[in-house]
């Protein structure tokens, strides 16, 4: 899957905008430019948005850039149905990545290990560092 589905050139910088609450926020974010936000779904964030706002924030900005869900070591039943962005941040392996059905975001904390570990990752995307 190639970053043009940013909706912008590969040679453009690209700005998420992340911890979006509700959809006013969500469209406030996309007319000031944001490329893509960030909908946190992980229970111990102060940020965490529930499924069903989730669902109504992607509905309000749908057409416009992507809604990416940011998760921590979700289950793999968590993935179904589910054919959007994604953003991992946990403990995840690289079977439970291979679950997801849309494109795949890994984030990590930087070492030589993890880049050579998630870019050999045919799963993952985009690496978040």
């Amino acid at each position: 899957m190639s970053l043009e589905h940013w909706g912008q050139p590969l040679e453009r910088t690209r700005i998420k905008i992340c911890g979006i609450r509700d959809p006013e926020m969500a469209q406030l974010a996309v007319d000031s430019g944001a490329s893509a936000i960030g909908l946190v779904n992980h229970a111990d964030s102060p940020r965490h948005v529930e499924e069903k706002m989730i669902n109504e924030i992607h509905l309000a900005i749908a057409s416009r850039v992507p809604s990416i869900e940011v998760v921590v070591d979700p289950s793999p039943e968590s993935f179904q149905g589910k054919t959007g962005w994604i953003q991992l941040h946990g403990s995840e392996s690289e079977d439970l990545v291979a679950m997801a059905q849309g494109p795949v975001i890994r984030g990590f904390s930087f070492s030589r290990e993890s880049v050579l570990r998630w870019n050999d990752c045919r799963n993952v995307d985009i690496l978040l560092i």
